[in-house]
């Protein structure tokens, strides 16, 4: 039937892709998260966007780092978000050529948590199953947990009935890695960092 267009990369150059992304990360170091990554190669690369989501549906560009143009080597590149949002936040790169052709990356996800938090999870790290420990000041009301990896792909989504102050949250079937619990209730929302081995 129909299909839409599309482009392939080649291996003479006739079409080079304009960045070969070694690596793009994001972190959270005191109030601040750094923003990191590095290129291989650039073909006619004007500029970088960072950008920033909280549902990652609408991303916002809150910094603008300079190109290379063209380059054959190893380069590193750093933005300092200072005024990072609280809870989960997502950041996206954004390459832009010189004609303005863009090109955007997969994000990444960075929490930056309340220090007074009421709930917790345990085993941290776990391997197949972990608990969720709710405040007694939750009690009375209902709970809403889901467990997201770092692309904010939804791994586990429950509601649990009022009066519970402890439940399971299997993820057996996930692969390793970092994973965020967000538990939330009338009383507040809060976010936890668990790490399946």
């Amino acid at each position: 039937s129909s299909f839409s267009p599309f482009t392939l990369g080649s291996q003479n150059n006739q079409n080079p892709l304009p960045v070969t992304l070694l690596d793009f990360s994001a972190e959270a170091k005191d109030q601040q998260t750094l923003v990191n990554w590095s290129t291989a190669s650039e073909i006619n690369n004007h500029y970088f966007e960072v950008q920033r989501s909280t549902d990652l549906l609408k991303f916002e560009t809150i910094g603008k780092v300079e190109g290379a143009g063209n380059s054959n080597m190893i380069l590193s590149y750093s933005f300092v978000d200072d005024k990072p949002l609280k809870g989960i936040a997502y950041y996206r790169l954004a390459q832009i050529d010189y004609d303005g052709t863009r090109t955007e990356y997969e994000p990444v996800a960075v929490l930056h948590a309340d220090e007074r938090q009421l709930t917790s999870a345990f085993p941290n790290p776990f391997s197949g199953e972990f608990n969720v420990q709710i405040p007694e000041a939750w009690m009375g009301e209902s709970i809403h947990v889901r467990v997201m990896d770092l692309q904010g792909k939804l791994m586990f989504n429950q509601e649990l009935p009022a009066g519970t102050l402890l439940h399971p949250v299997s993820l057996n079937e996930a692969p390793s890695g970092l994973y965020f619990v967000e538990v939330n209730s009338r009383m507040g929302r809060e976010i936890i960092r668990v790490m399946k081995h």
